[in-house]
């Protein structure tokens, strides 16, 4: 998770985490958009228990 946080830009929100079905965690954060104001990219990623890398599973999507 430090990884995670050290990749994103600045002015980036907390991220977000969502157990799916399959038991996959999903990360999320949000970047301020250089199109416009007010306007945020969303970063997301998939991860297992251990923090590992992780494939979404039947279901999650």
């Amino acid at each position: 998770m430090a990884r995670l946080r050290t990749e994103l830009p600045a002015g980036a929100r907390a991220p977000r985490f969502f157990r799916l079905a399959g038991g996959v965690v999903l990360v999320e954060s949000q970047v301020p958009a250089k199109t416009g104001k007010g306007l945020f990219e969303t970063h997301s990623l998939l991860m297992g228990e251990s923090g590992a890398p992780a494939r979404p599973q039947p279901g999650d999507l």
